[in-house]
């Protein structure tokens, strides 16, 4: 018989052995008077996530779940440790720790900076993540949010639909959407010239709805009315909350005010909410003209549609009814809609974009980085044990428990994982700094990076794991019931080889943890070198762009824009050193 019926039988898998390893390393902390009766209820509890039995969750025996239970050993093994423990001698305990720590300034400094850095970058790349990924958006109903792509073109996305289009799915999909609602793709520069200076703001246009799909509401004032998006043309608009502080000093009376953007007078009816959580960048939102002459075309796909999930609808359910709809306008308008089958996706997977594998990949990297932090803190504990032999073995002679040894080398082990935590926290401050400079461009939502309560837990956490993964080596190195003392005073047992060949492991896996790292390090710089070389079919070298706007001024309104275009193309070109002007609508590459 294998003796799988038993939980110490045999014909364990991988994922097992490792479970019962974790408990076996967690047990060194459980005094011995109570290590056998504890080993046995872990022991049981494996079994019983592997093999199932009565009572037992069966989504709970995977075995990312069975190694996650069983990194509660740890927290279980020091909680039991500390009923034992009494206060005066754990004290005592902190005393001594902190003068064997003073005694060596240069190993407390390597150990320390050693782990500053391992924590630092895991506590200011954690706290990217935990903004940008961990984090739902900043709306009431984010979870029910969804984007609607228009067609998928090539195998990517395009994120526009027309405005008839939207109108046919907004009045057949009811059932399955609470709202749903759309803004303009295009964003139109306005010049507010109601200052002492001209300033030049960002302009979008909205459903009624908009604000409602989003879960949030003006501050002041009201949002645009289904009328005021049905007709041809209207002069009110809702502004940002920057605009409203920055230009009207936050004043509550700003309601009914005249707003002149590009010399046409507009009625302020809105002011919108510090954060909407997309295009909050937007400085003035005009209602969406449904009257309009440039609404009729299905032809013409810019708008960006928004919807919420009605309660007990899935995703699944709203792309068979947007797909209904979509083969019915197809056979309607063949012209305009063949193949053109939208899409919805979680606003938060749009939102965040490729963002998302990058930060975890890079969290991934740091975590590499704690690891070999902690295996040489760990080594160099383990090289400064050798030289303490002789007062564990003095210890031991005069009575002292192992429990007691182990409690002080992880006193020890953990006064220097907060240190090494107080200064990661300044490291993490300034690598949170860099990043925000570095990714704001790139990466959403960085704006809301901070070292919050959740990140300082985090860090809290990572401080314990590393003070009790480093300081258990020293522990299962050093049993004092088997040291003794020689003549010369030098302690020597059976942990004297067993030292040496957790030191050698550790040696072993720091340097293949940094060959991993170095090797992704180096084929990403192969690859951005590679990229660098590509020939982009121009020569770019000594060409500056410069971007100008011309905001309210369009052949449309008589204005001649081709010509205060040739006259800044001319006066750039006679400029010293100038070989050629030239203006464009697209920048190459």
């Amino acid at each position: 018989m294998r003796g799988e019926g038993r939980p110490g039988g045999e014909g364990m898998g991988l994922t097992e052995r490792l479970a019962r390893g974790l408990v076996g390393l967690a047990a060194v902390l459980v005094p011995a008077s109570r290590r056998a009766a504890w080993r046995e209820e872990w022991a049981s509890e494996i079994w019983h996530h592997v093999h199932g039995g009565e009572g037992t969750d069966p989504g709970s025996r995977g075995q990312v779940g069975l190694l996650a239970h069983c990194v509660g050993a740890f927290p279980h093994a020091l909680w039991i440790l500390g009923e034992e423990w009494n206060m005066d001698t754990v004290l005592q305990d902190l005393r001594f720790g902190l003068r064997t720590l003073a005694k060596r300034p240069a190993f407390t400094a390597i150990a320390v900076t050693t782990l500053a850095l391992g924590i630092g970058a895991n506590t200011a790349v954690f706290s990217v993540v935990d903004a940008v990924v961990l984090r739902p958006l900043p709306m009431p109903n984010a979870d029910r949010l969804l984007w609607m792509w228009g067609r998928i073109y090539e195998g990517r996305p395009i994120a526009s639909v027309s405005p008839p289009d939207f109108e046919d799915y907004r009045g057949a999909t009811g059932g399955v959407f609470e709202v749903l609602a759309a803004y303009s793709s295009f964003s139109n520069r306005v010049v507010y010239d109601g200052g002492d200076q001209p300033e030049e703001l960002g302009e979008r246009s909205c459903t009624s709805d908009f604000l409602e799909a989003l879960g949030l509401a003006p501050v002041l004032g009201r949002s645009f009315t289904p009328e005021e998006t049905r007709a041809a043309s209207t002069d009110v608009v809702m502004i940002s909350h920057g605009v409203w502080e920055r230009l009207y000093g936050s004043d509550p009376d700003v309601i009914g005010r005249t707003i002149r953007l590009s010399g046409e007078a507009n009625t302020i009816i809105g002011v919108l909410p510090a954060r909407l959580g997309i295009q909050d960048d937007v400085d003035v939102w005009r209602p969406l003209l449904f009257g309009h002459d440039d609404y009729q075309s299905r032809a013409s796909h810019f708008l960006r549609p928004l919807a919420v999930l009605r309660p007990g609808v899935d995703r699944a359910q709203a792309q068979r009814a947007l797909d209904a709809v979509s083969a019915r306008l197809e056979a309607a308008y063949p012209e305009t809609n063949q193949d053109w089958y939208p899409l919805v996706e979680p606003l938060q997977t749009v939102v965040l974009g490729s963002a998302r594998p990058a930060l975890l990949t890079l969290l991934g990297a740091v975590a590499l980085v704690l690891l070999i932090a902690c295996a040489n803190v760990g080594n160099l504990l383990l090289a400064r044990s050798g030289e303490r032999r002789a007062e564990m073995a003095v210890r031991a002679a005069l009575g002292a428990s192992r429990g007691r040894i182990t409690r002080q080398l992880l006193i020890e082990s953990l006064l220097l994982a907060v240190l090494g935590a107080a200064a990661g926290l300044v490291v993490a401050v300034s690598g949170m700094s860099a990043l925000r400079g570095l990714a704001a461009a790139n990466i959403p939502r960085m704006d809301e990076v901070s070292l919050d309560g959740r990140v300082l837990g985090v860090t809290l956490l990572i401080t314990a794991l590393a003070g009790i993964l480093f300081g258990l080596f020293p522990a299962l190195t050093t049993p004092p019931g088997r040291l003794s003392v020689d003549m010369g005073g030098v302690g020597r047992s059976r942990g004297t080889r067993r030292g040496a060949r957790v030191r050698a492991s550790l040696v072993v896996g720091e340097v293949a943890l940094s060959f991993v790292l170095l090797t992704c390090a180096t084929l990403l710089m192969r690859s951005f070198v590679s990229l660098s070389a590509v020939d982009p079919g121009f020569d770019p070298h000594d060409v500056l762009t410069l971007p100008i706007s011309f905001p309210g001024l369009s052949a449309t309104t008589g204005f001649d824009v081709v010509g205060l275009q040739e006259q800044i193309r001319e006066r750039v070109a006679s400029v010293p050193g100038v070989r050629e002007a030239a203006f464009t609508n697209i920048v190459p590459m």
